[in-house]
């Protein structure tokens, strides 16, 4: 996957190699810039409810904050030089991830895994190959109580109870 990556990288004529680095400690930046978070956003399904509290709490933790749907972009060697200018990638488990190949090595992928009981897929497609592209992964699940299926259906419906009968 590494060497993929690399490739990739190298197809598109992407610049960097490395993401940015960060000493640990207050606020002692390797690099002049801010490291940069990209946010790819949906407009359908699994899509962030909270996406200016999102961006805002991570510009105050001093990223440069930028959002993006990858499925708006039909440009992909632009799109594929902002992942590569990015150190951090988050998105809701989906296609859009995929995009981490364009990241460069030492970049984090955090992933929001929806509530549903996708913890096994999601290891399999994303965390797992994220460490074999020198990509630190991180992920969150979303709990019962944060989904927004409950605006759709009263905790009591199987679909709240039961992990596997959301995707039916």
């Amino acid at each position: 996957m590494a060497d993929f990556a690399r490739l990739a990288r190298r197809s598109y004529g992407l610049e960097r190699d490395t993401a940015i680095q960060l000493r640990h400690g207050s606020d002692n930046i390797e690099s002049p810039r801010r490291p940069r978070l990209l946010i790819i956003s949906r407009k359908t399904t699994r899509a962030f409810t909270n996406m200016g509290a999102v961006a805002q709490a991570a510009a105050m933790l001093g990223y440069e904050v930028i959002v993006g749907e990858a499925e708006q972009h039909s440009d992909l060697p632009a799109f594929a030089r902002l992942v590569n200018s990015c150190d951090v990638l988050v998105g809701v488990h989906g296609a859009g991830l995929t995009n981490m190949v364009f990241l460069p090595a030492g970049a984090v992928l955090i992933q929001v895994v929806p509530f549903g009981g996708l913890e096994w897929l999601t290891g399999v497609t994303f965390k797992n190959p994220a460490a074999d592209m020198e990509v630190t992964y991180m992920d969150y699940n979303v709990q019962r109580e944060e989904s927004s299926l409950l605006e759709q259906y009263p905790r009591t419906n199987q679909v709240m109870t039961d992990h596997y009968a959301v995707h039916e």
